[in-house]
């Protein structure tokens, strides 16, 4: 069992502010970081995969699916150049993580709602690391 109090590390206070459903999904998330991974592609990439899917989901909020792009894009870009501990860095990489995944709570591709958990988890993440400034409008 690990010394750090529960809730006293950044991604922990994150899922204790998230609904259930987004908190399970973006805890797992969360506990694979991939610290090498290319995810301003994976971002350009999932976008690009939302953008093909507007043509069986009519109902895909194509504008926020690239708003979240452009603020993953703005969190990866602030924490690569802010003086971060390594959790907090992990905590803005596993934010971008989630945005990525089709099916993290509801499908992306799919779901009408299927992109409102990715941004209450981006804004979770940038909250907690005090740059909501960042994602911009």
């Amino acid at each position: 069992m690990s010394d750090t109090p529960l809730f006293d590390r950044p991604a922990d206070r994150v899922v204790e502010a998230l609904s259930l459903r987004i908190a399970e999904a973006f805890a797992e998330v969360v506990r694979h970081d991939d610290e090498g991974a290319d995810l301003a592609g994976a971002v350009t990439h999932h976008l690009a995969h939302l953008e093909a899917a507007m043509s069986h989901n009519e109902f895909l909020d194509i504008d926020l699916a690239r708003k979240l792009a452009r603020q993953c894009r703005r969190l990866l870009d602030w924490a690569n150049g802010a003086d971060l501990a390594d959790d907090q860095r992990a905590l803005a990489r596993a934010a971008v993580r989630y945005f990525v995944l089709d099916d993290d709570g509801d499908s992306d591709a799919d779901s009408i709602l299927g992109l409102e958990d990715d941004e209450e988890v981006l804004v979770a993440v940038a909250r907690e690391l005090g740059c909501v400034e960042v994602l911009g409008a």
